[in-house]
């Protein structure tokens, strides 16, 4: 074959944002239609808790979404903060510079 052959997770990775709101969708559909069905809780309350459920749902979602950027900048923030006071293995062993980063990338890789 010439042509190059997309897998099913492949094509998943690319639409898992879609997949996952679809997911989200159908069970919020399946499960408010079994709550108004078959309340366990009075009607008067719906309303109440669904905003505050669906706000809670989207502050949840903004904060992974925010988490994705905000986390690895401060792991390199508080990298960038312990060379710079001078904490660590490799300062504390006398190892500095160039031969630090060499000792780092071979240990850790």
């Amino acid at each position: 074959m010439c042509g190059t052959r997309t897998s099913t997770f492949d094509t998943g990775v690319e639409n898992e944002a879609l997949i996952r709101f679809a997911i989200f969708l159908s069970l919020f559909i399946l499960l408010s239609g079994a709550e108004f069905l078959w309340p366990r809780r009075p009607q008067r309350a719906r309303a109440q808790r669904w905003g505050t459920n669906l706000a809670l749902l989207a502050l949840n979602t903004l904060m992974l979404r925010l988490s994705v950027v905000v986390v690895p900048a401060l792991a390199a923030l508080a990298a960038t903060y312990a060379e710079g006071e001078g904490w660590g293995l490799l300062p504390a062993l006398g190892i500095h510079g160039i031969a630090a980063a060499v000792v780092a990338f071979l240990v850790l890789d």
